[in-house]
């Protein structure tokens, strides 16, 4: 990673590079109300199920991800963006769900993903320009916890158990990012915002439960951290990801 020091550009290069960076935390009071909401989300879908007969499951997932986060601050009178570009990764998680409804499951999930980054894209008020991230192997992760509602779409298959669905989730989400130039830094840690995914699949019958195959477009806006190379000067950090997943369900 080559930073020359003369051209406002460099500077930020020199912050990256250099790993000048202050500590910072998860907001808990955002994550604690999310849980809440999450514990409540699930005890009445467990109430309501006991009532209905019960129709539980739990699913485990993994699959490939492609994703970018963008950070966006102000130094030195300049406003600039980075953007970690090109992202590929891998995502695991797991899900504990029921049948709320004819046809509708509502489901918390807890899942993980990793990624290598090939570019970061750094543009300013004045320019822009990229800096191969491979030189520096840097990497960022994302950790979800969701309260999805998915919609099965009845009578597709006739009587096969073949199920398409469609439906999405909100929740919070934690991205961190490191940067290992002959020593590992974190380049941003604990940006806490607001998760979202919206997607599609299709479940079918195997052995005593289901294979689900999905498509997931996930994200996380609004994350904030002080432990970053601008310090309090960081804005604002967010991430997108198209995700390809496959997962085993059991019902019980």
């Amino acid at each position: 990673m080559l930073c020359l020091g003369i051209t406002p550009q460099d500077h930020i290069c020199h912050f990256l590079k250099a790993g000048i960076f202050k500590k910072g935390t998860i907001s808990m009071k955002n994550f604690m109300t999310t849980t809440a909401v999450l514990a409540a989300m699930t005890a009445a879908t467990t109430a309501n199920a006991q009532g209905m007969g019960g129709d539980f499951y739990a699913s485990v997932f993994g699959g490939y991800s492609l994703g970018d986060v963008t950070t966006e601050g102000e130094l030195s009178g300049y406003n600039f963006d980075v953007t970690a570009e090109g992202e590929s990764g891998y995502i695991l998680g797991l899900t504990v769900g029921t049948t709320v409804a004819p046809n509708i499951r509502a489901e918390a999930e807890v899942s993980y993903a990793a990624y290598a980054v090939d570019t970061l894209a750094i543009s300013y008020s004045g320019g822009g320009y990229d800096i191969d991230a491979s030189e520096a192997d840097v990497s960022t992760t994302a950790t979800y916890l969701l309260a999805n509602v998915w919609y099965d779409i009845p009578n597709v298959a006739g009587g096969s158990g073949i199920a398409p669905y469609v439906g999405g989730g909100v929740g919070y989400g934690v991205l961190t990012g490191k940067v290992d130039d002959g020593g590992e830094v974190d380049l941003f840690d604990d940006a806490g915002g607001i998760a979202f995914q919206i997607g599609a699949g299709i479940q079918v019958p195997v052995g005593a439960g289901m294979i689900d195959v999905g498509y997931r477009f996930k994200g996380v806006t609004g994350g904030e951290t002080d432990n970053f190379v601008l310090e309090d000067e960081l804005d604002e950090i967010s991430s997108t990801s198209n995700t390809f997943q496959a997962g085993y369900v059991l019902k019980f």
